[in-house]
């Protein structure tokens, strides 16, 4: 008899569970709190929210445990992170999907669940689940009836290209998140790369090549925090941008180098370029303030001069770290040739923070 209830209860539990999952939240739906404003009901995106309200998802594709979806750290996991690493997978097996699935159901994660119906990641393609599940993330008006009028496109006219919830941005805050994940992504690469660029190194070699990577590591960082204008809600977005160009510069140069690719300014330019910098870097400093309130500022930004010396003197020490590694791993390029490119490149981004 104990078993039978517990059995029972089981099912009960079982049951509870499917339903609460499978039944969209229809408190506050369609997603309007972040809108600032009142939608218009009339709207052609509300109407299509409104007809897919009710649309549950199929059973079949519930966790099968009456209890939230088990994926290891419960409602804790990130569905977009895995979403996007199995997506950039060579393959992914519907397990793998599956266990993306259950991780955005356990985390109320809508954007992901909204990709996979609409990609039809281990599930079946359903376009008016898509929808709903676009209805209910939040973000900019503009954002949310450009990605109801997307999918609601791609349902009349099925095409082979892949959804995605950064389609669509309209707001700072979006391109942020979106260039996070483009970002976290190509750092992958560029860390695999540079692992096995490693391995092939002697060990003097890789001592240098991990003291410029640490030094890289540092200038980048301070490039994307220091020497960004923080003003807007495209801030984040421009920061991992600026740090990321300086990432990327290093990788495609190891890359050429590996190669023996070396197509580098000729070392006599070196003086003109290092007298060109120093320029660039005196109008920095003895630019005039243009806020008031803030009299180290630059040209009406975020960006300071103190965060731009503190990110010079890393520059140097990144120069110079990769003079180092240079001169053990590829001997034949001339130190004044690789220290004229580093100059120039930096030039240019002084000039930028204080145009003449």
């Amino acid at each position: 008899m104990a078993r039978l209830r517990t059995a029972l209860l089981a099912s009960l539990l079982l049951a509870l569970g499917a339903s609460a999952l499978a039944e969209p939240r229809q408190k506050g739906y369609p997603n309007v709190r972040n809108f600032g404003l009142v939608p218009d009901p009339g709207a052609a995106w509300y109407r299509q929210c409104l007809r897919v309200q009710h649309r549950q998802m199929p059973v079949g594709d519930l966790p099968r445990t009456p209890r939230t979806p088990n994926t290891g750290d419960g409602a804790h996991c990130n569905a977009g992170q895995r979403y996007y690493d199995k997506l950039n997978q060579a393959a992914t097996s519907p397990a793998e999907w599956h266990q993306v699935r259950y991780c955005a159901l356990a985390s109320n994660d809508t954007p992901v669940l909204m990709m996979l119906y609409a990609n039809g990641f281990g599930v079946a393609r359903d376009a008016d689940l898509a929808i709903q599940y676009a209805c209910s993330s939040d973000g900019a008006l503009a954002e949310m009836e450009e990605r109801v009028t997307h999918l609601v496109r791609r349902k009349a006219t099925p095409s082979g290209d892949r959804f995605d919830q950064c389609d669509d941005i309209t707001s700072g805050f979006m391109q942020g998140y979106c260039t996070s994940v483009a970002d976290s992504q190509a750092s992958k690469v560029r860390t695999a790369f540079l692992a096995r660029a490693r391995k092939a190194m002697s060990t003097p070699e890789q001592v240098a090549f991990d003291a410029l990577l640490t030094a890289a590591s540092t200038f980048a960082a301070l490039r994307g925090n220091d020497e960004t204008d923080m003003r807007g809600t495209a801030r984040a977005a421009m920061a991992i941008d600026a740090t990321a160009r300086e990432q990327e510069w290093l990788r495609e140069h190891v890359a050429a180098f590996e190669k023996g690719q070396v197509n580098l300014p000729a070392p006599e330019q070196f003086s003109a370029a290092d007298a060109e910098l120093n320029r660039a870097y005196r109008r920095v400093m003895q630019a005039s303030a243009t806020d008031p309130d803030h009299p180290q500022r630059l040209a009406w930004s975020t960006v300071e001069k103190l965060g731009v010396r503190t990110t010079q003197r890393a520059w140097l020490a990144y120069r110079d770290a990769w003079v180092r590694f240079a001169a053990v791993r590829y001997p034949a390029i001339d130190a004044a040739a690789l220290k004229t490119a580093l100059t120039q490149w930096r030039s240019k981004q002084l000039v930028a923070l204080a145009p003449e």
